[in-house]
């Protein structure tokens, strides 16, 4: 044990020293989360810069920006402006919070493992936690998962605490937790309900002035959410456009995604899948006289089996109402993490769970030690031609049109910016929205001609210089990773 005593601390630094330096996931959900956390801080409130972002019918959309951010969650970009305040770059703050939910989700998923089943368990857990591919990238990229499940977990933690815990205040603190959860990943809602049924579950109807400390807590934070959702786009939670998929594709993605990312996230699912399956197989005949089934529905480990299987249909039967990123590691990550906390149901001997332990944080030191002996990338405005074109041939007074554009205001903190996404993320480019947009900037990046047909005709036809009467075109540059189109209203005499 003074091994591991040793080694966690070590391992922890080294994880947010490499996320500071040299990893710095910035996907595009982030470049937009820090964008909004930069406009809170000037003082405009919860908007983003660029119109299009998670707004799929731009035909109605405005054109100017920002526009206000409802789409998604609010309290990731707030707290990145209250860090900012305190002395943090904006992405160093993003960074730092999703390091923070890392640290908690180990901490909370080790707590829960020894409260279920032991140190023994909380061992195993702890070093299944460390080598889960997904949360290790969840906590080094500037999103929103592992903060939230940091926050689920505690909630979590709570609502599972021994009977004589289960008192006002504590359930207060849990419901404001799952609130926050909500308020950090609006996916995380089913948790609330859950939360509540088992508060009444187990106290068999006694605990009622608890219910409702836990139902007041998780409403201070959702209440404002969803009048705010409503007064700014009319529903409780924008929607985004029908799915292109039906349940069958999503069920099999949210499995391969759930057995098939441990060690790798997103490579090589069908091979990590195979060998998931067949390792649960042989455990499951190895331990299955001593695991512990009995009394099972009393049980307060069958919280985290219950949670992970309604998350799991939800995001399974919304992904096939409506469409949004695919199933993988990141979206499952708040069923994947309780699933391996589960997994401390199997711990034995003592010494070889020690053993086991030690491996796997050694396992983990040298991925740590080896990310930080990468040389340093260079900036990503330096290694794009596209980038570096747009900060030098315009200005805060140009108005810029790109797929997926959330990189021009995080980089360039260019104020005009409208972006689009292949259908059915957003509704096509038509002639009627450039001319209203016009004069603007056109940015395409190169694609396939499947994706071309989802961008619509008029982006299409873009790159064979065709456009709808009314306009003009205008080619600026051709570079490897974009071309580059100025696009003005022609006069009529």
């Amino acid at each position: 044990m003074r091994l591991t005593r040793f080694l966690i601390p070590i391992l922890l630094v080294l994880f947010v020293v490499n996320s500071l330096t040299h990893t710095r996931q910035f996907p595009y959900d982030a470049m937009n989360y820090v964008d909004v956390a930069r406009h809170v801080a000037q003082g405009d409130g919860l908007v983003q810069t660029t119109v299009g972002m998670f707004q799929p019918r731009l035909a109605v959309l405005p054109s100017d920006g920002p526009v206000p951010f409802v789409a998604q969650a609010p309290l990731f970009p707030l707290l990145i402006a209250a860090l900012h305040a305190l002395g943090a770059s904006f992405q160093d703050a993003a960074l730092l919070l999703s390091a923070l939910g890392y640290l908690l989700t180990l901490g909370l998923g080790t707590l829960l493992a020894r409260r279920f089943y032991g140190d023994g368990g909380a061992q195993l857990v702890l070093v299944a936690l460390l080598v889960y591919a997904p949360l290790a990238q969840a906590g080094r990229t500037a999103l929103t998962e592992a903060l939230a499940l940091g926050l689920l977990l505690g909630s979590l933690a709570l609502v599972t605490a021994p009977e004589r815990h289960l008192r006002a205040p504590e359930l207060a603190a849990a419901g404001l937790l799952a609130g926050l959860a909500f308020a950090t990943r609006y996916a995380l809602v089913a948790w609330i309900p859950l939360g509540l049924l088992w508060i009444l579950w187990r106290s068999r109807g006694r605990a009622l002035p608890g219910a409702v400390a836990y139902v007041l807590g998780a409403a201070l934070p959702v209440v404002p959410i969803l009048i705010r959702n409503i007064a700014l786009a009319g529903e409780l939670i924008p929607r985004p456009l029908p799915s292109d998929q039906g349940w069958q594709q999503n069920t099999t993605e949210a499995a391969q995604a759930l057995l098939g990312n441990f060690f790798l996230a997103e490579k090589q699912q069908v091979a990590q899948s195979l060998v998931s399956l067949v390792f649960l197989g042989i455990v499951f005949l190895w331990k299955r006289r001593s695991l512990r089934l009995r009394n099972v529905p009393h049980r307060p480990d069958v919280l985290l089996l219950l949670w992970a299987l309604i998350y799991t249909s939800g995001l399974i039967l919304q992904r096939t109402r409506v469409h949004f990123d695919p199933l993988d590691s990141r979206l499952l990550l708040p069923a994947g993490v309780p699933f391996l906390i589960l997994l401390g149901n199997l711990a034995g001997n003592p010494r070889a769970v020690r053993t086991v332990l030690a491996l796997g944080l050694l396992l983990v030191l040298g991925r740590e030690l080896k990310i930080f002996r990468t040389p340093l990338e260079a900036p990503a405005i330096v290694r794009s031609p596209r980038l570096a074109w747009l900060a030098k041939n315009t200005t805060n007074a140009d108005c810029i049109l790109g797929d997926d554009a959330m990189d021009i205001p995080f980089f360039l903190e260019r104020p005009r910016v409208f972006s689009f996404s292949a259908y059915p993320y957003n509704e096509p480019v038509d002639g009627d929205f450039l001319q209203r947009i016009a004069p603007v900037y056109v940015v395409v990046r190169p694609s396939e001609g499947a994706k071309d047909v989802r961008y619509g005709p008029t982006l299409a036809g873009l790159k064979q210089g065709k456009l709808p009467p009314g306009l003009r075109i205008t080619e600026q540059v051709a570079l490897h990773d974009a071309r580059i189109y100025r696009i003005e209203a022609e006069r009529t005499p």
